[in-house]
């Protein structure tokens, strides 16, 4: 009897043994599909990240300021790859973190020169402003263009005040102007203001053919009601023969 409980006893902890045996063997499986799991999310993630940073290194070809941060980026990606052909997957987590961090230096390095390009144009645009406002405010100073006695014909230098005023109203698209004619005392009145008017007529002729707009230019007569000089003379009466650009 006393045999029979020792055999049964011996018996329940072998069974025991065999049981434990399979248990940790079980463990032992799963450790192992688990390891495999993540070995295979690592290069899972490593293979991703490979091809975000050729994507990447597509967009930035051509852009030679950020060539050594582009060659850093190629340099770890080869060691990526050649990580990922072994079985090593330390290797692997080592290149991958190599990798992430040469292509965020990329990143922050295009991002610099993007910021830098938007404020080389935004000066761009503020330099280009400030010569338009410079040539907005580059009015002749002089107005007034002289005529020879009883002639409307315009000078050779009063051609050259008028290209100044066509160049600096074609500036100025808001800009209108009345030319104002006017004459020397010597014949009727009636004559006078007739050849005022082709004297102002004859200043915006030749602004027009240069590109102003007609509806921006009056041009008008005074005869010789408003002599600049009041005496006799050729010195006098020249100064009284001219038309004047007047805005409006």
């Amino acid at each position: 009897m006393k045999l029979n409980k020792i055999l049964w006893l011996a018996c329940v902890g072998l069974g025991l043994m065999v049981s434990g045996c399979a248990a940790k063997k079980n463990d032992l499986s799963i450790i192992e599909a688990q390891k495999a799991q993540y070995n295979a999310e690592v290069r899972l993630d490593a293979n991703s990240l490979y091809q975000s940073a050729q994507t990447t290194l597509n967009q930035d070809a051509g852009n030679t300021s950020t060539s050594a941060n582009q060659q850093a980026v190629k340099n770890a990606m080869a060691e990526l790859k050649q990580a990922l052909a072994g079985n090593d997957i330390e290797k692997v987590k080592l290149a991958k973190q190599k990798l992430a961090a040469a292509l965020q230096a990329l990143k922050e390095s295009d991002a610099a020169q993007a910021a830098a390009d938007q404020a080389a144009a935004a000066q761009a645009a503020a330099d280009q402003a400030a010569a338009a406002q410079a040539k907005l405010l580059a009015k002749p100073i002089s107005n007034g263009v002289y005529f020879a006695f009883d002639s409307a014909s315009l000078e050779s230098a009063g051609n050259n005040l008028l290209e100044a005023y066509s160049t600096w109203l074609n500036a100025n698209a808001d800009v209108n102007v009345t030319i104002e004619g006017n004459c020397d005392q010597r014949g009727s009145r009636e004559y006078n203001l007739a050849l005022g008017q082709q004297r102002a007529d004859s200043i915006k002729q030749y602004l027009v053919q240069r590109g102003v707009n007609e509806s921006r230019l009056d041009a008008v007569s005074f005869g010789e009601e408003r002599p600049v000089c009041q005496g006799s003379g050729e010195a006098c009466w020249a100064q009284n023969r001219h038309a004047d650009i007047v805005s409006r």
